[in-house]
């Protein structure tokens, strides 16, 4: 099967034979004696048409013979199917994925099926090379999100060296088996002291301030080790990460940080308490403080504020509070709640895999980059299982009745 680039080398060499078009002040001309016909001019036509090329130039003054090979050799071509409409979609997406410029409906019209499964190809293998390493913004979020946790160990994202992080862990066990040694050394000197046995009593404090010393050089190592290790955080930067460390850590760490996240105060609860604080005069707490608060905890320094500040300026601002927290607590929109990560879409999720029978704590739908379509997919999965009226109950605190509807069909 010929190819379009030898059929193009084909073409420039009967070119060169060609006979020239003569200048002339009529519109047309006869046809001149051993031109080929109008019939087989047609056919050319038809057969460039068909193959998705363009005809040579002056085709029209080849003679027979010339034209007749002409048309033998484009037939030789491959026949052109044109991309499919899937194929057109999945080529742009392919662009706007490696970051360049979607093109455009003329360029798109004139790919082949083979042509444009061959593009897709090459940009896959432009993507892996230049591209599949780089974490989502929506991981990149997350995880931000994570290292609030104090329970998740954010260490092994800074890339500290082993040997510093083993240095710490020995550390905190010798920190520990001195501290029991003292502790039992002033034991044994409350019994000297009820026995009156001084001279055992001179030993043991003695012992004790040697097992203290040691004690003190073992934490000012700790200070120290744990003052590197600050370093490398400071340093710190989510650029630096790449995609398999960000879904490693992740799916390692998810189910500790949900646990967490479940009882945090919400964003309504968060975004009053800098309020109050502002209008008391006081500065703003930073993201990493405010997650620190528990609901119930955030309520009570809540109303403590409000306390203050009615005794100060005579009036509250419970209602801006209600309307804030009651938008939070109820996302309309799959996006909302991932976005969010909100307690309501965690508890829905756990909820469905316990449907099917799977533990929602292996489930990497909360690393996905595709979350909206994986819950929908998986609400779907739970109706072969449950009821639509069980669900609609189930998913009532993250979506609208006539939502669960339409995906349940």
């Amino acid at each position: 099967m010929k190819t379009l680039n030898t059929y193009n080398q084909i073409i420039k060499d009967l070119q060169k034979n060609a006979p020239k078009a003569e200048k002339t002040s009529q519109t047309s001309a006869p046809r001149k004696a051993g031109v080929a016909s109008e019939k087989s001019q047609a056919y050319y036509l038809k057969v460039c048409k068909r193959k998705n090329v363009d005809p040579i130039k002056n085709y029209e003054l080849l003679s027979q013979n010339n034209l007749s090979e002409i048309i033998k050799k484009t037939q030789a071509l491959e026949d052109f199917f044109p991309a499919t409409d899937g194929q057109k979609e999945a080529v742009k997406g392919r662009y706007v994925k490696c970051r360049m410029d979607e093109p455009d409906d003329e360029f798109l019209d004139k790919l082949s099926v083979t042509q444009a499964s061959s593009i897709i190809q090459k940009m896959d293998d432009y993507y892996e090379k230049h591209f599949a390493h780089i974490p989502s913004e929506k991981q990149l979020a997350f995880i931000s999100k994570m290292m609030m946790c104090p329970d998740i160990d954010s260490s092994e994202l800074y890339e500290v060296p082993a040997e510093i992080l083993d240095k710490k862990d020995s550390l905190e066990k010798e920190i520990t088996l001195n501290n029991s040694a003292v502790n039992q050394i002033l034991n044994l000197q409350q019994d000297c002291i009820m026995e009156n046995d001084t001279k055992r009593l001179k030993k043991l404090q003695k012992a004790q301030k040697d097992a203290e010393a040691v004690l003190k050089s073992l934490q000012d190592d700790m200070v120290a080790t744990q003052k590197e290790i600050d370093e490398y955080a400071d340093s710190f930067s989510l650029d630096k990460l790449v995609k398999q460390q960000c879904t490693e850590f992740i799916s390692k760490n998810q189910a500790v940080f949900y646990r967490w996240n479940k009882d945090r105060a919400s964003q309504g609860q968060r975004d009053l308490i800098n309020k109050l604080l502002v209008r008391s005069g006081n500065p703003e707490l930073d993201e990493l403080n405010l997650m620190q608060f528990t609901e119930e905890q955030a309520s009570q320094y809540i109303s403590q504020l409000q306390a203050e500040g009615m005794q100060k300026f005579g009036s509250e601002i419970e209602p801006e509070y209600e309307d804030i927290d009651r938008d939070i607590n109820f996302p309309k929109t799959f996006a909302d709640a991932q976005d969010a990560y909100h307690e309501n879409i965690t508890d829905v999720v756990y909820k469905l895999c316990a449907i099917l029978g799977q533990n929602a704590d292996n489930n990497p739908i909360f690393a996905s980059e595709n979350f909206d379509s994986e819950l929908i997919d998986l609400i779907g999965l739970a109706h072969a299982f449950s009821t639509k009226e069980h669900l609609i109950e189930l998913l009532a605190p993250v979506m609208q009745e006539e939502d669960v509807v339409k995906i349940l069909g």
